[in-house]
């Protein structure tokens, strides 16, 4: 029996091990060995050591890039994860509909980034744009307004798809989390006296601790690395204000001066965001333990 449950394991680790190798080690490797060189297309590529990494360093772009990369990141899973929360209280009250709610909620989750941002992109347009004909019958403004031709509103638009889109991945996981308090604790809060409000910091909130960080974790990780959203709708503009290091990696190393090195080296950025949240999660881990 040992034997078999041993062989069971190892079929099922040999093709883990591969899909690690084939689709993460080796494009980090080739990302790191790009990164390490002055490779251009249609060019003899140089090994230049840390070269690429000391002109990003020097540009003032890497310090906007990387922080827009880290606001657009945290702004929306802030906001999402409160969406989240509201929807997943919401949903553990009901009974009878909940099940097709969640279904129906779920669907801008599963949606491809791309069609999501082609369908936002239609409806930020100048003229004939959803919101701009909703905001004008509601006598919010007065004419259309230009949702991504300034850098103040790109800046807050490119954010509303992305929130869109998270907050019911946070609402399903807060959701399967609250289902998970302990209802003899509840039962006995109600008992003593506390109210909804009580119940939900004091038994509630503490219990959902470990999923809420995990969901936030994984969410920002893919905020971070969000491309389809960005480029579709703005292609990083105006004036580079809603650029992440993904898309001015991408706009370096395949649209603008296919400087593939230097693209790499900026992408190699998300390394540190990656790395922070993966910290996280283990130390959601540690605390599982004690």
């Amino acid at each position: 029996m040992s034997i078999r449950v041993r062989r069971n394991a190892f079929l099922l680790t040999v093709p883990a091990v591969v899909y690690m190798l084939l689709i993460v080690a080796y494009p980090f490797v080739l990302l790191v060995a790009y990164s390490l060189t002055n490779r251009r297309v249609g060019a003899p590529s140089e090994f230049i050591g840390l070269g690429n990494f000391a002109e990003v360093l020097s540009s003032s772009m890497i310090w906007s890039v990387f922080g827009n990369t880290i606001r657009y990141a945290t702004m929306s899973c802030v906001v999402s994860l409160l969406i989240g929360l509201v929807a997943a209280l919401l949903l553990s009250r009901l009974k009878g509909t909940g099940n097709t709610l969640q279904s129906i909620i779920v669907l801008p989750w599963a949606i491809p980034a791309s069609v999501t941002a082609l369908v936002w992109l239609w409806m930020f347009y100048d003229l004939g744009g959803v919101i701009n004909w909703l905001f004008e019958r509601l006598q919010l403004i007065d004419k259309p307004v230009s949702w991504l031709g300034l850098s103040s509103r790109a800046r807050l638009a490119v954010l509303v798809p992305n929130i869109w889109k998270l907050s019911p991945f946070f609402a399903i996981c807060l959701l399967s989390s609250l289902r998970e308090v302990d209802n003899a604790a509840l039962r006995a809060a109600t008992l003593d006296g506390a109210g909804p409000i009580r119940r939900f910091f004091h038994i509630s909130l503490p219990a959902m601790r470990r999923t809420i960080v995990v969901s936030f974790a994984l969410a920002f990780l893919w905020s971070a690395t969000e491309f389809p959203l960005i480029y579709i709708l703005t292609r990083g503009g105006p004036a580079d204000a809603t650029h992440l290091l993904g898309t001015y990696s991408y706009e370096l190393a395949m649209r603008g001066g296919f400087e593939i090195g230097l693209g790499a080296a900026y992408a190699l950025f998300l390394v540190p965001i990656a790395l922070g949240m993966a910290l996280l999660v283990w130390k959601v881990g540690q605390w599982h333990r004690g």
